[in-house]
């Protein structure tokens, strides 16, 4: 590989990854569609083949399975995910001062100690 293939391959990288950072929010629900089926094609697969009283799902309907079953858990999962997350972002601000006073109080002095530089208070 020359010098010059070289460039051209790092800008057209460069050129590229600039383009998807650009692109980010469009691509993003394309490639949450893509894990998702990448994710529940072998269970649907799987569903497709199973006989059950002489009935045989068909395709559509096992992606139909599929689908429910993925969205209820990521319901789930989002139902007790954001409200623990709410709860900690409110301590969080609650507690806010007091972490201010612990870093004045107790880090910086260490930090100026240790060092020997006059860091200051926040």
């Amino acid at each position: 590989m020359t010098d010059a293939q070289k460039w051209l391959f790092l800008v057209l990288l460069l050129v590229s990854g600039w383009l998807i950072y650009l692109l980010a929010p469009v691509l993003m629900p394309f490639a949450f569609a893509a894990m998702l089926a990448y994710l529940g094609d072998p269970l649907a697969d799987r569903l497709e083949v199973i006989e059950i009283k002489n009935y045989q799902l068909g395709r559509t309907n096992a992606v139909v399975v599929v689908f429910a079953i993925m969205s209820f858990i990521i319901a789930t999962v989002l139902g007790i995910v954001i409200p623990r997350v709410e709860l900690q972002i409110s301590q969080l601000i609650a507690n806010f001062p007091v972490y201010v006073k612990w870093l004045n109080d107790t880090v910086i002095p260490w930090i100026e100690l240790q060092t020997k530089l006059d860091i200051g208070l926040i």
